[in-house]
């Protein structure tokens, strides 16, 4: 019997303490991922992409108003296209394209 006693007295001290590091240990994961900045997004999206090619100079800027003109002339494009698209073709002085770009927008905005 006295090894019985022994047995749990010592299953009792050893269980709290692993109950103890249980919590410290969860806690500190806790703590850690509140502090730990989350991991940066993937630069896949299209907003990305056009950010990236406009940030190229007046090649990338070139490049994306093709790519916009495709899609807003299209149809497809969205409003923030159209205005993305009147932004850089006013930045490269194409008068006709910005002009193009204000009526789509405002046909765009009154749908």
């Amino acid at each position: 019997m006295k090894a019985a006693r022994s047995k749990s007295a010592a299953g009792a001290t050893t269980q709290p303490a692993s109950r103890a590091a249980r919590a410290a240990a969860a806690k500190a994961l806790a703590a850690d991922a509140r502090t730990t900045p989350p991991p940066p997004a993937a630069t896949t999206t299209a907003a990305a992409k056009q950010d990236d090619l406009a940030l190229q100079g007046r090649d990338g800027e070139a490049r994306l108003k093709a790519s916009l003109e495709r899609r807003v002339y299209a149809g497809r494009g969205s409003i923030e296209d159209i205005k993305m698209l009147r932004a850089i073709c006013k930045h490269l002085g194409d008068r006709a394209c910005s002009d193009k770009a204000t009526q789509l927008l405002a046909a765009a905005q009154n749908r």
